[in-house]
């Protein structure tokens, strides 16, 4: 008994002891890094770089001339992506970034490039979080944002783009109030959620994760989930939505002109469409009933009219 207090005691000296050590280390970045408080400008990237030593804030300045594309690639950070009354493109790093870890930013061939570094990538995450905020002009359009993250969370707004390629190992991913021509967007664990968007075309996958589309006009909207529910809000066109667990609840406030699916293995259906939606419908549910609201009458014989298919294994389908 007296061996093991003594053993913990000992423990929980040599934690209190990495706590001070890695306090210390902390005061020592932030101290060296006092001096580095510069500007340099390089004129044939159109990059300005700052440090801001006494808010612990790094800043790269890019000219929007000829960028029609924009490509993130991060481990581990908070990233927000925003539009504003800027001229230029402002990428702020906060936290513990110190040079052998702070990402690599180019323009190369009117292609903005922001990569990770891998080597101690890790360096400071618990001590001090880190961020990145990354401020395009309102006054950009047409460019291709494509962003790819190991694990974190990714916040969109207020954007113009052509197309968008969001893709998360880990983490949630929120969009809202953009304009584009189609998005991309998947997390492998987590969830997504998309407010008040206007495309063509939209897909959305979540391997565990649920999918929430709310306010938006997507002409063709496409979501799949293995492990989590699908509720959509909006305007829609043509709806096809898969989840393996979890159920799935769409609402259009538009005729569905094209083919459209709704499939659950477990968890129920319910969708609701205007009156003015024609369609041959499909469905079956084999632990469930179907329950056909207003448009259980819809015909099947209409040539112009759409195919509707939904299907659970083990749950009720509601249509109306």
């Amino acid at each position: 008994m007296k061996k093991l207090s003594s053993l913990i005691l000992a423990l929980i000296w040599l934690l209190i002891a990495v706590i001070l050590v890695c306090f210390a280390l902390t005061k020592i970045n932030l101290k060296n890094n006092s001096f580095f408080s510069f500007g340099r400008n390089n004129q044939e990237s159109g990059m300005n770089i700052g440090f801001n030593s006494n808010k612990n804030c790094k800043t790269f300045n890019f000219s929007i001339d000829q960028i029609n594309k924009i490509q993130i690639d991060f481990s581990s950070e908070e990233i927000e992506v925003v539009s504003s009354a800027r001229n230029d493109i402002l990428i702020e790093y906060n936290g513990n970034w110190t040079d052998d870890i702070i990402p690599f930013t180019e323009l190369n061939n009117s292609v903005l490039t922001i990569t990770k570094k891998e080597r101690n990538a890790f360096r400071g995450s618990l001590i001090n979080p880190r961020s990145v905020r990354i401020d395009i002009p309102n006054k950009m359009d047409a460019y291709d944002l494509n962003l790819k993250i190991s694990s974190g969370s990714v916040h969109i707004e207020d954007l113009v783009l052509n197309t968008a390629n969001l893709k998360l190992s880990s983490g949630s991913l929120f969009v809202e109030n953009l304009k584009l021509d189609n998005i991309d967007a998947s997390s492998n664990s987590g969830r997504l959620g998309i407010n008040n968007i206007t495309a063509n075309k939209g897909d959305f996958q979540a391997s565990s994760g649920s999918i929430k589309v709310e306010d938006s006009k997507i002409s063709e909207i496409s979501t799949n989930t293995s492990s989590g529910s699908v509720n959509l809000d909006g305007s829609f066109e043509g709806i096809t939505a898969n989840t393996t667990s979890g159920s799935i609840r769409a609402t259009s406030v538009s005729p569905l002109i094209y083919d459209s699916s709704l499939n659950s293995t477990s968890g129920s259906i319910h969708l609701s469409i205007p009156e003015s939606t024609s369609y041959k419908l499909d469905y079956s549910t084999t632990s469930g009933s179907f329950h056909g609201g207003k448009n259980k009458n819809k015909g099947s014989s209409n040539s112009a009219s759409i195919d509707l298919t939904l299907n659970t294994t083990s749950g009720s389908i509601f249509l109306d």
